[in-house]
């Protein structure tokens, strides 16, 4: 009895585990909010697809196309600009810092 209990237990804690994993499809959709810092600065929309593929979008259009890459602790950002960083997702948030690329702007978007 006490082994079947643990064995619950342990499937229960490892399923709950697996649905914390993000994946592409959470970031699907359109995301709205700023940048601030070098470039292009103000409103700006990022519209993500299935495959982690986005485009960045300003108030007078594309700004620049890139691709996320999910990793366990920390996602990763690259784009055709030339920009590389990091992606934190807190809830309904992302929160993009260019890390390696002189580290002088930041975006935060929310979905919509």
């Amino acid at each position: 009895m006490k082994k079947a209990l643990v064995l619950n237990l342990l499937l229960l804690c490892s399923s709950s585990n697996l649905a914390q994993e993000v994946s592409c499809k959470d970031f699907e959709g359109d995301w709205v909010g700023s940048k601030a810092g070098s470039g292009y600065q103000g409103a700006i929309t990022i519209r993500f697809d299935a495959n982690c593929s986005y485009n960045w979008i300003g108030t007078n259009g594309p700004i620049t196309p890139g691709k996320l890459q999910i990793k366990a602790k920390k996602h990763w950002y690259t784009n055709q600009a030339g920009s590389r960083g990091e992606v934190t997702k807190t809830g309904n948030e992302l929160y993009w810092v260019n890390t390696w690329t002189g580290n002088s702007y930041e975006v935060k978007v929310t979905k919509k």
